[in-house]
């Protein structure tokens, strides 16, 4: 009886133990708490895909900052996993034989990322938010005239304004409410801050989750004509063109009508609706979908030509 009893304990024992593994492994990594601000999003992209899945299955490190390699291999494995190498792409700083080359190869290719001076790679180096705009924008392939028209912004005359590369990226990721609003500036995305993966998790969610009218709402940007005298000033040295461009951001907002009247710009939900000076208009999950859109990054100034550096070209 004894014996019966102690193999009966053993078979419990042994089924809990199956039972708990996979209940274990499809909640959270140990490093990342349920209450943790994104943790469903981090769930998505690392557990129930294995996209960001770098470093294992039991630690995801969330404020680790994302690098060039690990955004590589994630977009190209959920955007283009047949896309074949190209043989005339090679690093001077990633071997062909290299796990991660493939990847690099495939998002050079596809212009998702550049390279930095000299055909270095730089699969360590952290991701900036423009670079991740204009990465993930373009991976998504389906906002190309939108993206045709917010480079060629001008006014109703034909005259054009001058933005950077990346401008229409970072303008369409901010609208389209690619980016968590934590309703603190402190803690928002600027143009150049560098990614933790936390925040890349939770805008491959967003991207991924994006409801189809949201995508089509965005062809708006197709053409996008400003009227005669918007109030839009002249780069000077006392005001430099940064500030222009985000006059450009402000005049663009202001002209993007809200797809569904009485929401936060055209968003399907309406929960919390927080305004601060910026007129920020986010909902439950944290997306921005209004004018919180004005305070768009603007890009990085583009290097004079044949000018040498060791960024980057995106």
């Amino acid at each position: 009886m004894v014996r019966a009893t102690a193999r009966l304990a053993v078979v419990v024992a042994a089924f809990s133990l199956v039972v708990a593994l996979p209940a274990r492994a499809a909640f959270a990594f140990s490093d990342v708490p349920r209450s943790y601000w994104d943790m469903p999003q981090i769930r998505f992209a690392a557990i129930t895909h294995t996209w960001m899945q770098d470093y294992g299955r039991d630690l995801f490190y969330p404020t680790r900052l994302e690098t060039r390699s690990f955004l590589a291999r994630t977009l190209v494995t959920v955007y283009a996993p047949e896309e074949p190498v190209d043989p005339s792409i090679h690093f001077s700083d990633l071997a062909d034989d290299d796990p991660l080359y493939p990847y690099a190869n495939v998002a050079v290719k596809l212009g998702w990322l550049g390279t930095y001076s000299q055909h270095r790679w730089a699969g360590g180096a952290p991701v900036r938010t423009f670079v991740f705009d204009k990465a993930v924008v373009l991976a998504m392939g389906t906002l190309s005239e939108p993206l045709a028209g917010l480079a060629s912004i001008h006014q109703s005359d034909g005259t054009p304004y001058a933005v950077g590369a990346t401008f229409p990226h970072q303008q369409l990721a901010r609208w389209l409410g690619l980016h968590f609003d934590h309703g603190d500036e402190r803690l928002d995305l600027g143009s150049r801050t560098r990614m933790k993966r936390d925040e890349v998790a939770y805008s491959l969610w967003a991207a991924l989750t994006l409801p189809s009218w949201r995508i089509d709402a965005a062809q708006k940007f197709a053409d996008v004509t400003l009227p005669l005298g918007s109030a839009i000033r002249t780069s000077t040295p006392a005001n430099g063109a940064r500030a222009v461009r985000r006059d450009i951001a402000v005049a663009i907002s202001r002209r993007a009508d809200s797809t569904a009247p009485g929401s936060c710009g055209g968003c399907s939900r309406r929960t919390r609706v927080a305004t601060t000076r910026r007129s920020s208009a986010t909902t439950q999950d944290g997306r921005c979908r209004s004018a919180r859109a004005t305070r768009w990054p603007s890009s990085p100034r583009p290097s004079s030509p044949g000018a040498s550096s060791s960024r980057a070209t995106s």
